[in-house]
């Protein structure tokens, strides 16, 4: 699937990275040694593969049953029970900052802060990545029937556009890939979208039957299971 994504500078976004490690790596260029704040951290699957490529993590997630998981995931990095809209490190504390699909999941009054105070806590030069996905795709055409992010999705790109115009940011790379998911069966893909946030367990279990119709509809039924794909939306910023 081809999705064509508008750039915050108005040139056209590059598809060469086919993942979002991919574009960290653009971003970071050698992880090792490099102390990385990871904003959103949720079960610490970023926090681990960034340690395994040599990199200090210090992840923050405001849910508390998922940073026990990034504990378990990834023991050497340090965790924290915090959301990204208020920081309690010192103004250039860290290399670089990372926000992998969580800015979305800050309060909308909130991301502009959070874009923000990831910039002091860096500092001038320092890289912050942000990847976000798009309201589109396979995915998303069953996901959106237990929660409808569009909005949400829109409000973090305005975001990160308001940050680059206040002067916060220089944008250096906006880029999409698409990241492909294959799920056992359609109730591994129900378990995995409602276990993200447990308010959505509740309006999974009664939108199942048309959840499972959209994963018939749109879903890429194999011998693996159901392949479905998320285009995502990556930026790569220089603090300023």
């Amino acid at each position: 699937m081809s999705v064509e994504i508008p750039s915050l500078t108005g040139l056209p976004t590059v598809a060469e990275p086919t993942s979002a490690m991919e574009v960290i790596e653009l971003g970071f260029g050698q992880l090792d040694g490099q102390s990385i704040l990871d904003i959103g951290c949720g079960k610490g699957a970023l926090a681990a593969a960034l340690i395994e490529r040599g990199a200090t993590i210090t992840g923050l997630d405001p849910n508390e049953i998922a940073l026990e998981e990034a504990k378990k995931a990834a023991p050497e990095a340090e965790f924290h029970l915090l959301s990204g809209a208020e920081l309690p490190y010192e103004d250039g504390a860290f290399d670089g900052a990372i926000f992998l699909n969580s800015l979305h999941h800050i309060p909308e009054a909130d991301m502009t802060t959070a874009l923000a105070e990831a910039a002091r806590v860096c500092g001038a030069g320092t890289t912050v990545v942000v990847v976000e996905p798009v309201a589109d795709g396979s995915y998303f055409s069953a996901v959106r029937l237990i929660d409808d992010e569009t909005e949400v999705r829109a409000k973090a790109q305005e975001a990160i556009a308001a940050a680059v115009d206040a002067g916060l940011f220089a944008l250096d790379l906006d880029t999409s890939y698409e990241r492909v998911s294959t799920f056992a069966d359609k109730e591994a893909f129900l378990e995995r979208v409602v276990s993200i946030d447990p308010a959505r367990r509740e309006r999974g279990e009664a939108k199942r039957a048309e959840v499972f119709a959209a994963l018939d509809a749109n879903g890429d039924e194999g011998p693996d299971g159901i392949t479905l794909i998320q285009p995502m939306r990556a930026q790569i910023l220089t603090v300023l």
